[in-house]
């Protein structure tokens, strides 16, 4: 469930990667990673959501890993600021990619408020 602004304590969505449960949160220090390594949020979920080839063999590039193993590690790093990319790689396979893509949208989706039919963040809860 989304978060209100009263209650800010969203621990993370579960994930399990390499026989481990971890917690996708995207603190700020997760989204500043995703910024510096990428240009921006914007353009880091831009690469993320275009899959446009993903029928085609060119969907599984170095790109695509890339941008993967970077949302897993901006989403874990607030569990271990030791863990680099390269240790997230290794819990990642083929058979979990599409596993990865569910968790990140939905670590991304509840890591912000909850928002009315208006567009304004809800302060109470319903």
């Amino acid at each position: 469930m989304a978060n209100n602004l009263d209650d800010l304590t969203f621990e993370g969505i579960e994930i399990k990667l390499g026989g481990k449960t971890f917690h996708l949160n995207y603190t700020f220090m997760g989204l500043r990673m995703l910024a510096k390594k990428h240009g921006s949020i914007n353009k880091a979920l831009a690469k993320l959501t275009d899959r446009s080839g993903e029928d085609d063999k060119d969907f599984m590039n170095d790109e695509m890993f890339d941008i993967i193993s970077s949302f897993v590690l901006a989403g874990l790093i607030h569990e271990n600021r030791k863990m680099t990319q390269e240790d997230v790689e290794c819990l990642l396979t083929i058979q979990n990619m599409n596993y990865c893509f569910g968790k990140i949208s939905e670590a991304m989706n509840n890591s912000l408020p909850q928002n009315d039919e208006m567009g304004n963040a809800k302060s109470q809860p319903e």
